[in-house]
This record gives C-alpha cells, sequence and structure tokens, in this order.
C-alpha cells in the first residue's frame, strides 16, 4: 500500500557508469559520498545467504524500453533484439534471484536528433519521458560522450533510473547486463575508476576495501586491450608486492571482450541482490500501478467532483473507495463523486491485474467539502450621500475620498481630488468590507474609472498613481496599478477634471486570487497623490 501525503525534496548524490566492449570506452564517475554510503550499507553483502541456494525468493523489476528511431520511424532497435537482451540479463541474474520484464509497453521516439545519441542531451531526451519506478533504458543508434564513443552507461544508486545503451552493445550478449550490474552496485572488477591498473592485491590481503570490494573476483589490472580473442590474458603485469595477476577474462564486469564475458562469482550476485534490496527496492514489480488525479481538491456540499485514474500498466480492472462519498465505491474508471456532508476525506484506488495481483494508492485527505459559498454581491454605485460597506481613511489624516456629485451616467461616484493636494506622496485608502469564508472560487471585481492628469499651460505634467491592492493575513500586493499616460480616460487639463459623459469613463474587470491558505480576503483602492488631477470610481462590484 502507498499513502500519499505531501510532496518532499530528496536531495541526493548519484555517480555514473559508462559501459564498453573491447572497442569502445568506458569511464566511471563515483564520488566519494556515494561510494562510503554504498560501503556502508553493503557491509554486511558477505554475510548473507548465498544467493544460489534454492528456493530464493525471486524479485520481479520493471524496465521501461524506450527505442530511438529515426523520424521517419525506420532504424532502432527491433523488438526481437529487445526481447532477446532482457532474456539473456535474466539469465546472468537469475541465480541473485532477479527477473526483469518489459512494463506496460514498449516506447518508441522518432527523432533524428536523439537517434545518433550525445549524452549532453541526455535530460531533454529523458527527463520528461522516464517512467516512475522503472528503470528506463534508452536504446539509441550510436552514443557518445565527451568525444568517445561509448557501449552505454547506468547511474549508481542515488542517481536516476536510467541507463543509456548504443544499439550494438545491447546485442552483443553482455553490455547491458553490465550496466545493469552498476545500477545494483557493482564495479569494474578493477575498481572504481575508468583507466589505470587496480589497487588490489592478488594474494586477496585487501579485497574488502580494494578493487571491486568483492573477494572472490580476482585482483584484475584493467583489461581493456589485453585479452584477445582467445580469451586469455597473457601479460606479466604484478601488483604492489610483486605478485603477478590471474584476472578472470570471462567476468560480465571487466574489461575484457564482450565476447568473453559470461560469468557472474557467488559474491557479485549477493552484492547485486543486496544492490536491489537496500537501494532499488522501490522499483515496480507488477505491470500496473494505480495512480489517481482528481479534477479539484476542494467541492462544495452536493458537487459532483471528476475523478480520473492515471494508473500504469495493463489494468484489467479498477476499484474506487469514496469515503464519504455518492457513490461509495464505484468500478469506473474515471468516476464523479459527490459528497453529502462537510469534511475531509480520503480516496482509495486498487487495480487489478492479469496475474491475480492488485497495487492500491490511498490518498489521504484528498478532498475537503464545505457548504456552498453564497454568490456575494458587494456593490456600491454610490448614489446615497454614505458608503456601504466600505473605510475610508488617510494615512496621513489628511485630504481623502468623497461623494461626488458627477457619476457614470448617475448622479454620484467616489472622488480622489488631486487638483492642489498639497500633501505630495500621500497615500489614502478605500477599504472593502473583509471577504471571509472563502474557497478558492475565483471573485472578479469589476468598476468604471475616469481619470486625467495636470498639464499646466501645455509643459509641466504631473500624475497620480491609484491601485487595486488585497491581502490575506500578511501585507497587501498589487492587483492593478495605473500607468500614467497609458491608464487616463480624458485629455489633460490645467484645471479640476470632471467627467461630462461616458466617453470619459473606462470599464475595468479583474480576478482577484485567494492568498494561499486564507479563508478571507480584503480590497482596497490605493492612492498616492502626485499633484495631479483628480480620479473618479463608480459602480463597484465583486462577485
Amino acid at each position: 500500500m502507498r499513502k500519499i501525503f505531501f510532496p518532499f525534496l530528496l536531495v541526493v548524490v548519484f555517480t555514473k557508469s559508462f559501459g564498453q566492449t573491447n572497442l569502445i570506452e568506458c569511464g566511471t564517475v563515483l564520488t566519494e559520498e556515494a561510494e562510503k554510503e554504498m560501503s556502508e550499507k553493503l557491509s554486511v553483502y558477505n554475510s548473507m545467504p548465498d544467493a544460489r541456494q534454492e528456493n530464493l525468493e525471486i524479485y520481479r523489476v520493471a524496465i521501461s524500453a524506450h527505442i530511438i528511431r529515426r523520424s521517419d520511424g525506420t532504424g532502432g532497435l527491433s523488438i526481437s533484439q529487445l526481447n532477446q537482451a532482457i532474456s539473456k540479463v535474466n539469465t546472468f541474474y537469475a541465480t541473485a534471484g532477479l527477473e526483469f520484464f518489459i512494463f506496460d509497453q514498449v516506447h518508441f521516439i522518432d527523432n533524428n536528433e536523439y537517434f545518433d545519441f550525445n549524452a549532453d542531451d541526455e535530460n531533454a531526451l529523458a527527463n520528461s519521458r522516464d517512467i516512475e519506478r522503472t528503470i528506463n533504458i534508452y536504446f539509441v543508434n550510436s552514443l557518445m560522450s565527451d568525444g568517445s564513443a561509448l557501449c552505454g552507461y547506468a547511474y549508481f544508486p542515488g542517481g536516476k533510473d536510467r541507463i543509456l545503451m548504443a544499439n550494438s552493445c545491447t546485442t552483443n550478449g553482455t553490455t547491458l547486463s553490465h550496466e545493469i550490474g552498476h545500477f545494483l552496485t557493482l564495479y569494474h572488477t578493477h575498481g572504481k575508476t575508468n583507466n589505470g591498473t587496480t589497487d588490489e592485491l592478488v594474494n586477496g590481503a585487501n579485497c574488502e576495501t580494494a578493487g571491486d570490494n568483492i573477494c572472490d573476483t580476482a585482483a584484475d589490472p584493467n583489461l581493456s586491450g589485453k585479452v584477445g580473442a582467445n580469451c586469455i590474458y597473457s601479460l606479466n603485469e604484478a601488483d604492489a608486492n610483486g605478485q603477478r595477476y590471474a584476472p578472470d577474462p570471462e567476468n560480465v564486469m571487466s574489461y575484457a571482450p564482450a565476447s568473453c564475458r559470461r560469468v557472474f562469482t557467488p559474491g557479485q550476485f549477493n552484492r547485486a541482490r543486496q544492490g536491489y534490496l537496500v537501494f532499488r527496492n522501490y522499483l515496480l514489480a507488477t505491470n500496473y500501478v494505480a495512480g489517481i488525479s482528481v479534477e479539484s481538491n476542494f467541492a462544495c456540499v452536493g458537487e459532483g467532483v471528476q475523478f480520473r485514474s492515471k494508473s500504469l500498466g495493463i489494468v484489467q480492472s479498477v476499484l474506487w473507495e469514496f469515503e464519504g462519498g455518492s457513490p461509495a465505491s464505484s468500478t469506473n474508471l474515471n468516476p464523479v463523486v459527490s459528497y453529502d456532508a462537510e469534511g475531509v476525506y480520503n480516496v482509495i484506488l486498487t487495480v487489478f491485474g492479469s496475474d491475480g495481483g492488485s497495487d492500491e494508492m490511498v490518498v489521504q485527505n484528498s478532498i475537503k467539502v464545505q457548504q456552498p459559498f453564497p454568490k456575494m454581491s458587494l456593490i456600491e454605485d454610490f448614489e446615497e450621500s454614505t458608503i456601504g460597506d466600505f473605510n475610508v481613511f488617510s494615512v496621513g489624516d489628511t485630504r481623502s475620498f468623497e461623494i461626488s456629485t458627477t457619476g457614470f451616467n448617475s448622479l454620484g461616484s467616489m472622488k480622489m481630488e488631486f487638483y492642489n493636494y498639497d500633501d505630495i506622496g500621500a497615500k489614502d485608502y478605500f477599504v472593502f468590507a473583509e471577504i471571509s469564508d472563502m474557497t478558492p472560487a475565483d471573485l472578479k471585481l469589476s468598476l468604471d474609472y475616469s481619470y486625467t492628469y495636470r498639464l499646466d499651460e501645455g509643459v509641466s505634467e504631473t500624475f497620480d498613481e491609484f491601485s487595486i491592492v488585497y491581502k490575506g493575513c500578511n501585507g497587501w500586493s498589487t492587483l492593478w496599478r495605473s500607468d500614467k499616460k497609458n491608464t487616463i480616460t480624458a485629455s489633460p487639463r490645467g484645471t479640476l477634471f470632471v467627467p461630462n459623459n461616458s466617453a470619459e469613463w473606462k470599464h475595468l474587470e479583474l480576478y482577484v486570487p485567494i492568498p494561499e491558505g486564507e479563508n478571507f480576503v480584503q480590497l482596497a483602492l490605493l492612492t498616492t497623490n502626485g499633484g495631479g488631477n483628480a480620479l473618479y470610481i463608480d459602480n463597484i462590484s465583486v462577485q
């Protein structure tokens, strides 16, 4: 069962390993932090039961296969080649009790840009295509990194659930298993670096801390270019004690030619199994996984809420369970549910596969239900001598808003007279009544305004500023602000401006955001005196 509470950020250190054949280079990048974590958490693997024991529990591991083809759909790894490669991997890892399978369906990416692939483009290719909780393997025609041709590369634990493979190396029988070995914490038999010889002694005295940290693999001086077609290492290289190396060119994690590599040791099997159990056990073991999407996490009593299954893989059937909902359960893929009472409710989705198994997703506190918010109507047309649900104040307690004798096709409006307003920079507020018990529904503010600036003798221009501001518990935020000449509704003048007709008015409509986490909002008009002219506001409505 998976329980979803809230998102969190996990920061990890990762490493990348690059695979090879005898012709294509391999590079490994391993941070000290990642090596330390793996060393500490896998220190018990040597004491684990032999992975070759009978009746070993089998763990299934999901692979998402992404095959890159040309833009016209030609080229790319064939399905037959893919199946053969996965079958070979399973032959290798069966002794470790691991069985890999293709999750859902094969994903084809038809794009010339990625067909012959450069590792610099990895994120552009894969970030939006990775399938969570699976090993995402991208199969490309050729693979380059920093000017070098590669067979493939994988990430050690702490990195991405991703492997890149060149097609020619996918079909060579061993390199894909080699890269999956890295994914499961296995190092190269010569050690943790790409180049150079090992630090492991032939006599095995430091085998737990040097080389690949596995004692039943022979000390390996790095076999790149040192093993012929006969798969025999015949050089006379020696370790720090002067003892000659006797490496195993057949080991899958060595740099021997791909045609030579055919075995893992018991110690490698145990480490790979432990690598899965300790670091990779979150990977899917079934070809289906439950996923939930909801249209809105808030609803009114009696309102229908649309749920959708975002499940992945091959799903045979689904069962929804809606705490407090009507219906209380559903086998529809995308049901609509309503709630008869206020509250916060959980949702459960169970998906069933053809193998008789199931996967369940529980979203706690998925839906908050409350009584419908009444259609509010905060309206002021200023036809009376007093102002209704509003508050007027001036920071400097000087001049402020007042009722005028002219309006938008009416007898009254609210006026702020900046003309001859001596207190330059004074801020005045026209504050709306607090709107409480909010839901995340939209609020719409509308008003009519008439405004111009002061122009004395065609030379001196002075502008005032007015804004619409809002707040919850915290300070004011600006929703809209005037913009000098771009906001005026009438020609400037050097005398007190009074609108003469409806053509000198503009209508403004704004949607008001509800501050996150708040259940109320307050609106206000804020003006700043610039010694300009006059502003008129009429027909304020919040709905």
